[in-house]
């Protein structure tokens, strides 16, 4: 009888145990069958291509306003570095370590000039066409600017060159005048707060968050720690499953 009443009291036990680590998972497994279904459509969902901008998530990934910001103006469009980004009326459309020169505009398209190449873009902002030194576009470019026929010149190590409609380049023949060179223009508070945010708003992709969300690491480590926690409850969960199972069973047989 003893043997018995012990023998419940252990199945009853269990299936306490069970039950309350159920209850506790649940959650979980929720969150990361959700964070899982959504990273198996990355494309789907674009993910890869949108982006946190929500300050207090910004914040909690330590992502800092950019140090340099450089900024340049055409009748028609803005033209922002900040850092290694590069931003056209706030969209973002280059990415990468040379500095911004300056901008003109080159008939229905804009040239960004770089310290090393040339970027061409079209009124959606979509980069159409990018010339380098395989192009014939000179090293340390120092200004880009357009004469009154609206023709496009670059200035680089003491030298003049000219880019035809054609795209291509080559040393002006004779001293150019009239040359109105793209300047650096002073950034107004207003701006410079939006040339931040639009930086910091482009570093995070929502798939990254997600993963971070799945793995854990989005907590930190004691965040990752307490979901490799998670995984051995949900290992528990079903082996004490199973084991109620094989006894209701055998109870049966």
């Amino acid at each position: 009888m003893n043997q018995r009443r012990r023998q419940r009291s252990k199945i009853a036990s269990l299936y306490l145990w069970h039950r309350y680590i159920g209850l506790f998972a649940t959650i979980f497994i929720i969150l990361i069958s959700l964070t899982g279904i959504a990273l198996n459509h990355t494309d789907t969902l674009n993910l890869n291509a949108t982006y946190l901008k929500k300050p207090i998530l910004l914040d909690h990934y330590n992502i800092q306003a950019p140090r340099n910001i450089h900024h340049f103006r055409t009748d028609q469009h803005t033209v922002i570095q900040a850092d290694d980004m590069v931003f056209v009326d706030q969209q973002p459309v280059y990415s990468g370590e040379n500095k911004l020169i300056g901008s003109v505009p080159f008939g229905e398209f804009l040239i960004v000039s770089l310290t090393n190449k040339l970027l061409l873009f079209d009124g959606q902002h979509q980069l159409v066409e990018t010339l380098e030194q395989a192009d014939n576009v000179p090293k340390n470019i120092r200004r880009i600017g357009l004469n009154s026929d609206q023709q496009v010149f670059l200035a680089s190590n003491g030298e003049t060159y000219h880019l035809n409609s054609m795209l291509n380049i080559q040393v002006s023949s004779g001293p150019p005048l009239g040359i109105i060179w793209s300047e650096e223009t002073a950034l107004t508070e207003p701006l410079k707060a939006k040339a931040q945010q639009a930086y910091r708003s482009h570093i995070i992709s929502l798939e990254s968050f997600i993963l971070d969300i799945h793995s854990g690491r989005f907590f930190g480590s004691l965040g990752v720690i307490f979901f490799d926690v998670i995984s051995v409850l949900l290992m528990i969960l079903a082996i004490t499953g199973v084991i109620i199972w094989l006894k209701q069973t055998f109870k049966r047989g």
